[in-house]
């Protein structure tokens, strides 16, 4: 939501009913898989 439909924390913490601080949690978790995932598709790309 926040990148695909541009919404603001406010607002995705308004509709999941959730608080903006576990909006920001969520999200940086969400990166975080993103990032180590991206990274060992990219060791393994390097590695072969």
């Amino acid at each position: 939501m926040f990148y695909y439909e541009d919404y603001s924390i406010k607002e995705i913490a308004d509709i999941l009913k959730i608080s903006e601080s576990n909006v920001k949690v969520r999200l940086n978790r969400g990166r975080t898989v993103l990032r180590d995932t991206l990274k060992e598709a990219w060791d393994y790309e390097q590695s072969e």
